[in-house]
């Protein structure tokens, strides 16, 4: 049976031979393509933003009332408002699909975000939010030019690994090195399913989790 081309201009992760592409259908078979689609969405970016920014909030305010007004107008502002114009766009054909696969397709998606987070961080300063959680936000805006840089110059760096990486350290260093007995297995699953799913090879994926933890750890440091 001949496999159809992939498709012109489409964005794959390369392989040992070539681009890593399921044109006749995922090797593994529709239930693991299925789990792996299913592990990919769940760590999406604005997830993982949403649940670490909800964690640092609960772990550094002084009340409930206040974590819980603190935590959603921060996942508002830089988690739902940027995943709801990535879906917009994406229904609209300005990019490829709601993961906007094609690198060259990313700029936009990851400017809006800035600018998401720019009104976030206003918000954190103006209600005198702790100084973690204007770090939980500062660590996505400090990894952006890296990402910007290699995703436009050389290859399509992996912002789910990084994005959890940096979740990871960050969490790590307000509630403990515990976070790592959940945090490790969830990086090694979402490197897989993006793996799994050829978005990414394993060199995009350790280069994204170097440096979004590394980006983080730095912003951590520096705000403390």
């Amino acid at each position: 049976m001949e496999l159809s081309p992939v498709p012109s201009g489409a964005d794959v992760a390369p392989g040992p031979v070539g681009p890593v592409a399921h044109p006749g259908g995922h090797p593994g078979g529709p239930r693991r393509e299925a789990l792996a689609r299913l592990v990919s969405e769940v760590t999406s970016p604005p997830r993982v933003m949403a649940l670490v920014q909800t964690l640092v909030a609960f772990d550094s305010c002084t009340t409930t009332r206040r974590a819980v007004g603190l935590s959603a107008w921060t996942a508002g502002t830089t988690a739902l408002l940027p995943d709801l114009f990535v879906r917009w766009g994406a229904a609209r054909g300005h990019w490829s699909d709601r993961e906007v696969s094609r690198r060259h397709q990313r700029a936009v998606p990851i400017l809006f975000g800035l600018v998401s987070c720019a009104v976030g961080l206003t918000g954190l300063h103006v209600l005198d939010a702790p100084d973690a959680m204007t770090a939980a936000v500062w660590a996505p805006i400090a990894a952006v030019p890296a990402f910007l840089a290699v995703n436009h110059s050389w290859t399509k760096l992996s912002l789910h690994v990084g994005c959890l990486a940096g979740g990871v350290v960050l969490t790590t260093a307000t509630h403990g090195p515990a976070v790592l007995l959940v945090g490790v297995p969830a990086l090694a699953a979402t490197a897989w399913s993006r793996r799994e799913l050829g978005h990414h090879t394993v060199g995009q994926l350790l280069l994204g989790g170097v440096i979004g933890a590394g980006t983080t750890a730095a912003v951590h440091l520096a705000l403390r």
